[in-house]
């Protein structure tokens, strides 16, 4: 994480902007973490708070850790019970700086 961190640190002080996508779980399958291994559940939010504390105007962080907006755990949003469809991934970039003007 320090190599990252310092990774990041000299994109951003380049002027280069960087976007961080933090994927979603499976819907059914981050339920199950959050019932039978709290624990595991507690070590992904810490990372993804690691992972947060690392924004600047340079560094965006997009979070679908808990999902993807308005959406469920069909097959319209994901092709099985691990790959997003391409539909879930345009939800997710969207709005970011990929897209905006």
């Amino acid at each position: 994480l320090l190599y990252f961190k310092e990774y990041l640190q000299q994109l951003a002080a380049s002027g280069v902007n960087v976007v961080l996508v933090v994927n979603p779980y499976y819907p059914d399958f981050l339920e199950k973490i959050k019932k039978e291994h709290p624990q595991i559940y507690a070590r992904h939010l810490a990372w993804l708070q690691e992972l947060k504390s690392l924004a600047s105007p340079h560094i965006e962080i997009l979070d679908f850790f808990e999902g993807i907006k308005n959406t469920t755990s069909t097959p319209q949003f994901w092709n099985d019970g691990v790959h997003f469809s391409c539909h879930s991934a345009f939800l997710m970039i969207k709005d970011s700086l990929l897209l905006k003007e």
